[in-house]
């Protein structure tokens, strides 16, 4: 039996549309395609890197169709975070320090509601090269490096050499933490090298013999050492226990809060980012849960 050509033409037309549809059964392409973006904290970043991998590929099993959820993660700093989200130019801002008043305000302006989600712990740590004899600092010995009063190794009692500060940009969640806390807000060196990333700060001290800098205790290995702080090793126990005097908490930033979100892939995500199998991705690449596993 010959079939009418027009027969033929469209039931073809209506293939190709239920296809790109998404109707055909075992494409899985009846989800619906959703994408955010999330920028900001470059000590954050490793977290939502790995989450959104891991993401990506789990809820996608049939890894030869597009992905269903786009999750785009970029750094630039905490300070970039916070103003793509009060800006709506992102949909999470990674941030490694909490909102500032002033950020809040220049937000609710722009009819933008940050709400903060505490997703992981961490311990600034402070780092030399592995060369270094040194193993503790004291809070007061890294202030008066950073502030110039100390300005050779010897006088913490290691082989004479000009200290190379590291220092981390104004925008940086993890300057502001170093700023707080060790700093007590007064004016770090004018000499000190500013780096952009927690891994150019390693980077730089990796291959600096007389370099000190602060970094995210999930960037910590071994190609630098980190020193213990008035005795103090920066670790899960010190951390969660409020002893280890550079801790802070990580956060993400939503507009609005979770049940208000109309993209539904950002409610999803921070809530497998705040899951047990998310804190445990959160555990694999350095950092400190929010809660003990």
């Amino acid at each position: 039996m010959k079939l009418n050509k027009k027969i033929i033409g469209g039931v073809a037309i209506i293939v190709i549309l239920m296809i790109s549809l998404g109707v055909v059964f075992g494409t899985g392409y009846d989800k619906p395609h959703r994408t955010i973006n999330i920028t900001g904290s470059t000590t954050v970043l490793p977290i939502s890197q790995r989450c959104a991998e891991e993401w990506t590929t789990t809820k996608n099993p049939d890894r030869n169709y597009p992905y269903y959820d786009e999750i785009n993660v970029a750094g630039g700093g905490s300070g970039v975070g916070k103003k793509d989200l009060i800006d709506g130019n992102n949909d999470i801002a990674d941030s490694s320090s909490p909102m500032k008043p002033e950020e809040y305000a220049d937000a609710y302006a722009n009819g933008v509601n940050p709400v903060e989600h505490v997703i992981a712990l961490d311990g600034l740590s402070i780092a030399v090269h592995p060369t270094n004899g040194l193993t503790d600092i004291s809070m007061a010995e890294i202030k008066a490096i950073y502030d110039g009063t100390i300005t050779d190794w010897s006088e913490l009692g290691q082989p004479a050499g000009t200290i190379v500060v590291y220092n981390r940009e104004s925008s940086s969640g993890s300057f502001e933490t170093f700023e707080k806390k060790v700093m007590d807000e007064e004016p770090i060196r004018a000499d000190a090298i500013e780096k952009t990333s927690n891994g150019a700060m390693k980077q730089a001290v990796s291959g600096d013999p007389l370099g000190i800098a602060y970094i995210g205790i999930g960037y910590v290995d071994g190609t630098v050492k980190a020193l213990t702080v008035d005795g103090i090793v920066a670790s899960e126990d010190t951390v969660r226990a409020g002893k280890y005097p550079i801790a802070r908490e990580l956060y993400m930033y939503t507009d609005g809060t979770l049940a208000e979100q109309e993209n539904t892939l950002v409610t999803d995500f921070i809530n497998f980012v705040l899951s047990t199998q998310g804190q445990e991705l959160v555990v694999e690449v350095g950092f400190i849960s929010v809660h003990a596993l």
